[in-house]
């Protein structure tokens, strides 16, 4: 006797649903990484002739392919990554060493 798998206890509704959520899915996760990396590169700026330049030096050897990986995806992941500098910042480093230095000897000893 045959069991019947989940999938034939669906509906033709559910079936319908299921497929299609699938299609949708696996046709928006297709195709996304040469726009992200053509937009990290717009977003870049000035920096854009230095990243092209580590894009060009590696896609001239088909040895460094990992290597373009690499500095695809970090290009890639460029967006979003920052960091915090300038007078405020420092003198809140400052204001922060000191008052753990206070604590650390009042406490140590």
């Amino acid at each position: 006797m045959k069991e019947d798998s989940e999938y034939d206890n669906l509906t033709d509704y559910e079936k319908i649903y299921t497929v299609t959520a699938v299609a949708f899915c696996l046709f928006f996760s297709c195709g996304k990484i040469a726009d992200r990396l053509t937009q990290a590169l717009e977003i870049s700026g000035a920096n854009r002739t230095e990243l092209q330049k580590v894009l060009d030096r590696y896609s001239s050897d088909s040895a460094d392919s990992l290597k373009l990986k690499a500095a695809r995806f970090l290009i890639e992941n460029i967006p979003g990554h920052f960091t915090y500098s300038g007078e405020y910042l420092d003198r809140y480093i400052h204001y922060m060493d000191s008052s753990i230095r206070i604590c650390l000897i009042q406490f140590v000893g």
